[in-house]
């Protein structure tokens, strides 16, 4: 049967610890400081919405991105069984990696900008002083937060959905959305390589609106934008490694084109957009899994006569 997670390389243990940890310090960070930054922006709005949403965004990237980097240039054998696509395709070069970083940085930076001000002028996220402590915490503050994130996430798939199937519409995608697929197998950072028109509208749009709906605060929202950035960077990572989300169905979208164009597979399965990854051996693997045995292995890929 499977090996247990004991029988990890050792360098494997430690780049999941590591990365877990930075992960999880990011994700409680807006929560744990939120009092400290809320004091140094005075009530300054703009400060805080506009000024400390860029910083935080661009953080985020950064720290989602940093242990996949190490992955996709150091190269190590024990990561070689997890990757989804195998061959060269995955392999990454430094040349083609630095000429991806200008739109990139374009699009973190300038268009994630853009969002940051949306946000701001908005006057829909609240910025109260002060959190309640757990022990203030009640049970309908816990039923609002509940709500406000299931919202949030409904609100993202259908703007992710919608928007990205309209960009492969044959009249658009030669002009927008082909940049984004010039990666047949992605790595993590090119997440938001995009066309700077799809990034602001099928990237930043739709995970901005939810909070902006709800009437979310800035802490929830940025704990959200985190959560978000670290879901399509993973997405995007090529690899599908135990304890982790799994990236098949966006992986399997970078090959057939046609197919899952969400992030939850809900309006792929009501719109009919995923029978081909539905009947493929892509859809078994698709979970998260806890063993050490690489999921290609415990579903390997049908032989054909």
């Amino acid at each position: 049967g499977p090996s247990p997670l004991p029988s990890l390389p050792l360098i494997m243990i430690v780049w999941m610890l590591l990365s877990s940890t930075m992960w999880i310090l990011c994700l409680l960070s807006p929560w744990l400081f939120w009092d400290g930054v809320a004091e140094a922006a005075h009530g300054d709005d703009y400060r805080l919405l506009f000024v400390r949403s860029i910083i935080w965004g661009v953080f985020s990237y950064v720290v989602a991105n940093i242990p996949f980097v190490y992955l996709d240039f150091a190269d190590p054998d024990w990561v070689q069984p997890y990757r989804i696509q195998d061959g060269d395709n995955k392999k990454v070069t430094f040349s083609r990696w630095r000429r991806a970083l200008g739109l990139i940085a374009f699009n973190v930076l300038a268009i994630g900008s853009l969002g940051a001000y949306l946000l701001y002028r908005s006057g829909r996220i609240s910025i109260a002083p002060s959190l309640p402590s757990l022990s203030e915490v009640t049970v309908s503050d816990l039923g609002s937060l509940a709500v406000q994130f299931l919202g949030i996430v409904l609100v993202e798939e259908a703007g992710f959905y919608y928007s990205h199937r309209a960009f492969h519409h044959p009249r658009i995608y030669k002009h927008v959305h082909k940049i984004h697929h010039e990666w047949t197998a992605p790595v993590s950072i090119t997440s938001v390589y995009a066309h700077p028109l799809e990034h602001a509208f099928s990237n930043v749009l739709p995970v901005m609106a939810g909070p902006m709906l709800m009437g979310s605060h800035v802490v929830l929202a940025w704990t959200w934008f985190t959560l978000a950035l670290f879901t399509t960077t993973i997405s995007h990572s090529g690899y599908h490694l135990p304890f982790h989300p799994s990236a098949e169905a966006h992986d399997h979208h970078h090959v057939a084109f046609t197919e899952c164009f969400g992030v939850l597979g809900i309006l792929d399965w009501l719109h009919g957009t995923n029978r081909t990854f539905l009947d493929g051996v892509k859809f078994k693997r698709h979970r998260t899994y806890y063993t050490s045995e690489p999921i290609k292995v415990t579903y390997p890929d049908p032989k054909h006569d």
